[in-house]
């Protein structure tokens, strides 16, 4: 004998209404805060902030080329003997052939960013007497100023003769 199964066919209730339409709420809710979310991460940042992005980039990578500087000049203090005076010509030739060829002065990109964050953005004018339209001049004379100045605040720990004490007595 065949039975036909009888489909069962239930209201819903009160409290199953309830909890789809909490459910729902909660979707709703949460797709409301994800878009928030992601309005905010595209919300364009103010010139200031852009701004000390842009001079956090450039002074770190200052530090650490003078960072880099002294510690070559001690390398090549171990070599051979170098009065203070001897020192600084060293580190400025150093510091020119490394500037040269850094990635901040030669990409076009990264040379406007340089002279929009250094405060020697006018080095090369105040340098030669006369303005130049080469980005990457202006980029080159910016970032050596910037080096020097650091360069010259830190002389304590590279300004020194190499002298023998037991010489100099």
């Amino acid at each position: 004998m065949r039975r036909l199964a009888r489909q069962r066919t239930s209201k819903p209730t009160i409290a199953s209404l309830t909890r789809a339409l909490r459910r729902a709420e909660r979707e709703r809710d949460a797709a409301i805060a994800a878009q928030e979310a992601s309005t905010r991460a595209l919300e364009s940042p103010e010139f200031d902030q852009i701004m000390n992005m842009a001079r956090r980039w450039h002074y770190d990578e200052v530090r650490s080329l003078a960072d880099s500087a002294i510690e070559e000049l001690a390398t090549a203090r171990k070599r051979e003997a170098m009065s203070a005076y001897d020192a600084k010509e060293w580190l400025e030739r150093w510091l020119h052939e490394t500037i040269d060829g850094h990635q901040h002065v030669i990409l076009t990109g990264q040379a406007v960013m340089l002279l929009a964050a250094s405060d020697n953005d006018g080095a090369y004018e105040a340098e030669h007497g006369v303005p130049t339209g080469d980005t990457s001049q202006r980029a080159f004379a910016a970032l050596n100023a910037d080096v020097l100045q650091l360069l010259h605040a830190r002389s304590e720990e590279w300004e020194h003769d190499d002298e023998d004490p037991e010489e100099a007595e």
